[in-house]
């Protein structure tokens, strides 16, 4: 029997919708672990929505003043650093932590996801 081609629209949509779903799933699962399991946050992006390396280096030189104030969080124990490794050309920022307490200190520093504009991952160490 020959299905119509309404039918096998609907058929491809479905599977489309399930696909997007399972990859959406997968991401927040992730991102679910990073935060409960490991105490991270990460930002997950490609790298063509990352800046150019000089781009972040400047912000972190602009913004010495709250870089100062995430090391003060706990030092020694509390690094900030532009992350050239992640994609060619590209960089996000990240910090690194030995506690719960100094991630959430970080967050407060920090506001957001980014840090001016730079996207950050957070690494409990």
């Amino acid at each position: 029997m020959k299905r119509s081609a309404p039918a096998s629209a609907a058929v491809l949509v479905l599977a489309v919708v399930c696909i997007a779903a399972a990859a959406l799933s997968v991401r927040s699962l992730r991102a679910l672990a990073d935060d409960v399991v490991y105490d991270n946050t990460n930002h997950y992006l490609p790298c063509e929505k990352l800046p150019v390396v000089s781009e972040a280096l400047m912000v972190v030189e602009e913004h010495q003043a709250v870089v100062d104030a995430i090391l003060s969080v706990n030092p020694g124990r509390v690094g900030l650093e532009v992350d050239t490794d992640c994609c060619p050309g590209r960089a996000d920022i990240l910090m690194w932590y030995g506690s719960h307490e100094d991630r959430m200190a970080i967050e407060e520093i920090i506001n957001g996801e980014t840090f001016f504009g730079v996207p950050c991952n957070l690494r409990n160490i």
